[in-house]
């Protein structure tokens, strides 16, 4: 049901990192209360209630935007439901309000060399906070650099954005264009351009690049980008 939610994009073609370590002991089994907006809900944690804030996620606000509203309502699906907190070393929390990684079920862990790993696959399927990004519903949050998980989500934001997922379904990425950067004369050319027959050395480069770098269009071949 779980992996159901929403449309829940599973088959990801993202630069794969390093598996993660993992400590299942060291999860904590919440019972899902109540949401608060789409990226905190009250749990029932060891008999206490506490506030949860999902960890290293950047969410639109539900009340004026469309992809916000379907973070909540992802979140909601998961009220008088069981779900398995962990947390981040670089995050302090108190006894009352936590930031966690919030798994719908227990992951799958592979064995290697004594020590328990969790698999990028794992991550993109299971925890509800990477679920919101490569489903387009969320951003990775800038200010949780040192993360555990934070290049994973990197790299399901960048699949998101490339496949024009959620929030990114309108993105528009101008397309690369390469030109010939001539160094000594100062400008950049079309392939084609009778001055790159006089010069000795040339370099090819993106036009937005050659731009940043401080070459001119060449005056003869009038390169369109």
């Amino acid at each position: 049901m779980r992996r159901a939610m929403i449309g829940l994009i599973l088959s990801l073609t993202v630069v794969l990192f390093s598996n993660f370590v993992f400590d299942e002991s060291s999860l904590k089994k919440a019972f899902v209360e109540s949401v608060i907006d789409n990226e905190t809900f009250i749990a029932i944690v060891d008999g206490n209630k506490i506030k949860v804030k999902l960890l290293g996620v950047d969410v639109e606000d539900w009340t004026m935007n469309y992809y916000g509203a379907q973070a909540l309502k992802l979140l909601q699906q998961t009220i008088n439901k069981i779900v398995y907190l962990e947390f981040d070393n670089a995050v302090v929390t108190s006894d009352v309000e936590v930031f966690a990684y919030v798994w719908l079920e227990l992951p799958n862990t592979i064995q290697e060399q004594g020590k328990t790993y969790v698999t990028q696959e794992e991550i993109s399927s299971k925890m509800l906070n990477a679920l919101l990004i490569v489903n387009g519903l969320a951003y990775p949050e800038p200010l949780f650099a040192g993360l555990k998980y934070i290049k994973v989500f990197e790299g399901l934001e960048k699949y998101a954005r490339t496949n024009l997922i959620g929030v990114w379904k309108n993105y528009y990425a101008p397309p690369r264009v390469s030109v010939f950067v001539t160094p000594s004369l100062g400008y950049y050319h079309v392939s084609t351009c009778p001055l790159l027959q006089t010069i000795n050395w040339s370099f090819i480069a993106d036009y937005l690049d050659a731009q940043a770098m401080g070459y001119k269009p060449c005056p003869l071949c009038r390169p369109k980008k």
